[in-house]
């Protein structure tokens, strides 16, 4: 998302109202923010990615596959019901 200002731009558009002589300082706070904003997002992200990264591997060890079982311990997974055996 382009908001229409980049850094080292001098924006003049408010130069030419009365008081535009200070306008730079607002505008230079509102890019100073969103750069603040901007890097605390990414943090975020950042530190997302690598939770969920933890938790695929948590996942991943505690986890075994069906083929990885022996019969006996494939055995212990399931129970045959048999009705009607006389």
């Amino acid at each position: 998302m382009e908001l229409g200002v980049t850094k080292g731009e001098v924006i003049t558009t408010f130069a030419n109202a009365k008081g535009g002589e200070t306008m730079n300082e607002p505008i230079r706070t509102q890019w100073q923010i969103r750069c603040a904003f901007n890097g605390y997002c990414k943090r975020a992200l950042q530190n997302e990615m690598l939770a969920a990264k933890r938790d695929i591997k948590r996942r991943q060890r505690r986890e075994v596959t069906f083929s990885d079982l022996t019969s006996q311990e494939e055995k212990q997974l399931f129970v045959c019901d048999q009705y009607f055996a006389d």
